[in-house]
């Protein structure tokens, strides 16, 4: 292994983690808010359970307003809001106390969607970008790169990186690209696949071994980027929760082998967290 991409171990971000002491409360633990879709609402669930379940105070989804009860009537952990448009959602997101957001899982590759990525990074606060929200900058990194403004991850499979950088090349090698395209953004990029990349603005980088395929299902990536978002909402610094973030992932995933389901993610995180991390009162 090149001394320069070491592999991803919980010697490299252990100790950012926040751990709890008897004088903490929630918002100690930061406020995520996850933008939620109008059709695949299952997405913005699981995020949302995976950033409370991995750390963050308290965690909200933005619910379009036609299919906010069906957000409302689910974990009653997780806060929603009823959002009509692009204003309402930028005034929601005005409190610098929400203090870490989540755009794309189940979004929709919408103008709207867009709009809200926009908003987001418009904070200047930490923002994780996933799926849809990568999908609506398709060819145009350039506009997303001029709207970053504050600690910024995203978290792209393949094709969603492809596209969204299909206007420059970056390099041959997964390597090379994933270098490129976080200092080209000045953002964090999580590489996802077999070898999952963490790229760093700076030009560091960290490789997860090989992921299993029992995570090739619906909806990890989502359960992924909440857990990221919960991290940060802690107090990480980015690229130390991306690379916790891909870790647990992909040790929760092994220890539960074949029929795992996103769903399955975020119910071991506790049991994971244990096993890195004592707790005293």
């Amino acid at each position: 292994m090149d001394e320069d991409f070491p592999l991803n171990h919980p010697s490299l971000w252990q100790e950012y983690y926040p751990k709890a002491k008897p004088e903490n409360h929630k918002y100690d633990f930061g406020h995520v808010v996850i933008l939620g879709g109008s059709e695949y609402v299952g997405a913005a669930k699981l995020s949302s359970v995976a950033a409370l379940r991995i750390g963050a105070g308290l965690v909200t989804i933005a619910a379009p307003a036609d299919v906010w009860s069906v957000y409302a009537s689910w974990v009653q952990s997780v806060m929603t809001v009823p959002i009509e448009d692009i204003d309402a959602f930028d005034a929601f997101i005005e409190d610098d106390r929400k203090n870490t957001f989540l755009v794309g899982p189940g979004a929709g590759a919408s103008d709207y969607t867009r709009q809200c990525v926009l908003a987001a990074l418009g904070k200047g606060r930490t923002t994780i970008i996933d799926a849809d929200g990568l999908n609506v900058f398709e060819g145009d990194h350039e506009t997303l790169a001029q709207a970053i403004s504050g600690p910024t991850v995203i978290t792209p499979h393949e094709g969603e990186f492809s596209r969204l950088f299909a206007s420059v090349d970056l390099g041959e090698s997964r390597h090379e690209r994933a270098s490129s395209a976080a200092q080209l953004l000045n953002a964090t990029v999580v590489l996802k696949g077999y070898q999952t990349l963490i790229a760093s603005p700076d030009g560091s980088l960290v490789m997860q071994e090989e992921a299993p395929g029992v995570l090739a299902t619906a909806g990890t990536g989502d359960v992924l980027a909440g857990m990221i978002a919960g991290l940060a909402a802690r107090g990480m610094p980015v690229e130390k929760a991306s690379s916790m973030g891909v870790w647990l992932h992909t040790a929760i995933a092994k220890a539960v082998g074949y029929g795992l389901l996103a769903e399955d993610i975020a119910t071991h995180v506790p049991a994971a967290l244990k096993g890195l991390y004592s707790y005293s009162k």
